[in-house]
C-alpha cells in the first residue's frame, strides 16, 4: 500500500469534544424553549456542601400568618428567582423588617409554585414555598437588615455561624 505524501492539515486532526454546555444544547436541539424545559425537568444538584440561602420578608402583621401556614410567599414576579435559586438543601431564612430580626434557617418542605395556598396574604404573594420547621424552635439573629432573594454562598456560611454562635 502506498501512503500518501500530503501534509496532514489541522482538518486532519480528531476534533476535541465540545464542552458540556455545548453537548447539553446540542442535546436539547439548540432550541431556547427546548433548553429551558430541559433544564427546568432535570434534577438540580449542588456541587458544594453548603448550598447558597434565600430570603423572604415579613412584617408584624404576616408573621403570624408565615408560623402558622408553614408558607413563605413572594410576588409573582419572583418565583422564577426562587426556582432558580431554592432545592431541598437550601437555607431558607425569614427577614422581618418590622422588628428587624432574622430566623432561620428552615429548610423546603416540597418546589416553589404559584398559589399553593390562594387564601395566604389574601392573595398578595403568590409566589409560594412551604418549609418543615416550627419558627419558634428556630435561631433568631437581632438588628439585622437583609434584602428578599438568594443570598451569596459565603453570606450564607457567615449568617449560619452567626446563628449556630446566637449572635
Amino acid at each position: 500500500p502506498q501512503q500518501s505524501r500530503r501534509r496532514a492539515r489541522v482538518d486532519d486532526e480528531p476534533k476535541p469534544a465540545p464542552p458540556p454546555q455545548q453537548q447539553w444544547a446540542t442535546a436539547t436541539g439548540g432550541n431556547r424553549a427546548q433548553r429551558r424545559a430541559a433544564a427546568a425537568a432535570a434534577p438540580k444538584t449542588r456541587t458544594t456542601t453548603s448550598s447558597p440561602g434565600f430570603v423572604f420578608l415579613c412584617n408584624r402583621l404576616s408573621r403570624g400568618e408565615v408560623r402558622d401556614r408553614k408558607l413563605f410567599g413572594l410576588g409573582k414576579g419572583q418565583l422564577r428567582d426562587m426556582e432558580r435559586h431554592i432545592t431541598a438543601s437550601t437555607p431558607l431564612f425569614l427577614y422581618d423588617f418590622d422588628a428587624k430580626t432574622l430566623t432561620g434557617p428552615c429548610t423546603p418542605d416540597g418546589a416553589p409554585a404559584l398559589d399553593i395556598d390562594r387564601d395566604a396574604w389574601r392573595g398578595r404573594f403568590p409566589a409560594q414555598l412551604r418549609f418543615r420547621e416550627k419558627l419558634d424552635e428556630v435561631t433568631t439573629l437581632r438588628n439585622t437588615k437583609y434584602k428578599s432573594g438568594p443570598l451569596p454562598l459565603g453570606d450564607t456560611r457567615t449568617l449560619l455561624a452567626r446563628l449556630a454562635a446566637g449572635k
